[in-house]
């Protein structure tokens, strides 16, 4: 490698491949043992507040559940939600000494140390049908953003996953909500740093489905694929560019059972290698989480409801991203590549 000017500190959840398993199904031993095998890192489970302090307590994974992960070598990104109100969320759940610190505590034992503050906070629907309120938003993060990090100071807190909702132009112009049923992505982000959201999340986060205007690959401005490179502009701009963008959903239902239209396998499996080859192709993605395992109240997954595998299922075990290789030295024409192997945990130096 060539020379550096220091020494830069590896992410080793970089791009790393990750899968979502509804919250309805038990994840045995077996299978997490089996996702590990075909190379996934991470799996995505709720974890939801029901009205009690006591973080044992709760809605979404079980403990068994999130063990057989953990036991497995998965890390385990959780999504907080409240299952008791819509955003922006009732004080029991925001409360320093209520189920939030005693949740984080908790799953912290279980070796959880990744948490997704709420879900697609930039849709209506999760505003009990009221147009989305991004500073509510920033003020919830400015609340259990503390919260998280005093239960566990090692863990990574990011940003609720935000669903593709409208257009981007080049060059976007912050906007309001759409019809009053939610934000682009970079327009709440936008006001989430104008409100002053910057300290309060680890990374950006977004959900792009794409499936009704093409594939990843397609260039269309509603596309979050293809538009990803404005909000790298928006982060820049904001002194906020070293956060990654983790992508916690994204897939294509194979079937209609919760009203969707139905599109064939090939291209789930066209999503799935072109999404890899994006990602590759650009260092600012963290995880991703391909939804998901196995098809239950809807078909995305790349298990049939039966438990049959889709064609999909050898096109994700055979997606690899990248290790990430940095520069160390002291400046010379001689620096070393060090090299984060995060299956092994290892690096190397050549």
């Amino acid at each position: 490698g060539g020379g550096g000017g220091g020494t830069t500190t590896p992410d080793p959840q970089s791009r790393a491949k990750g899968i979502c398993f509804a919250s309805n199904l038990s994840l045995s031993s077996a299978t997490a043992q089996e996702m590990a095998s075909i190379g996934i890192e991470w799996i995505r489970l709720e974890y939801n507040y029901n009205g009690s302090t006591d973080g044992t307590n709760h809605g979404g994974a079980s403990a068994a559940t999130i063990q057989n992960a953990v036991a497995a070598g998965l890390k385990v990104l959780v999504v907080l939600g409240d299952g008791t109100a819509a955003l922006p969320m009732s004080a029991g759940y925001k409360a320093s000494n209520g189920w939030m610190r005693s949740a984080v505590t908790y799953l912290a034992s279980l070796g959880v140390h990744a948490f997704e503050m709420v879900n697609e906070p930039n849709l209506a629907q999760n505003w009990g049908g009221s147009t989305p309120d991004p500073a509510a938003y920033t003020t919830l993060l400015k609340t259990i953003y503390p919260i998280i990090k005093a239960a566990d100071p090692t863990a990574s807190a990011i940003m609720g996953g935000l669903a593709g909702w409208g257009e981007e132009t080049s060059g976007h112009t912050p906007q309001g909500p759409t019809g009053g049923n939610g934000y682009h992505p970079y327009d709440w982000m936008y006001l989430v740093y104008q409100n002053g959201g910057k300290a309060f999340f680890d990374a950006l986060n977004v959900h792009p489905y794409d499936y009704s205007e093409g594939t990843p690959a397609t260039a269309n401005p509603y596309n979050l694929w293809s538009t990803m490179g404005d909000l790298r502009t928006l982060q820049a701009s904001n002194n906020d560019s070293g956060k990654r963008i983790w992508v916690t959903e994204y897939g294509v239902p194979t079937g209609t059972d919760a009203g969707y239209t139905a599109y064939p396998v090939s291209m789930q499996q066209q999503t799935i290698t072109e999404a890899a080859q994006i990602m590759a192709a650009n260092s600012y993605y963290g995880p991703s989480f391909f939804y998901q395992w196995q098809d239950s109240t809807d078909d995305f997954g790349l298990y049939t409801a039966g438990g049959a595998q889709k064609a999909s299922y050898a096109t994700y075990a055979g997606v690899t991203l990248p290790t990430d290789t940095i520069t160390v030295g002291g400046g010379d024409a001689h620096g070393s590549t060090l090299t984060y192997n995060p299956t092994t945990g290892t690096f190397s130096v050549a």
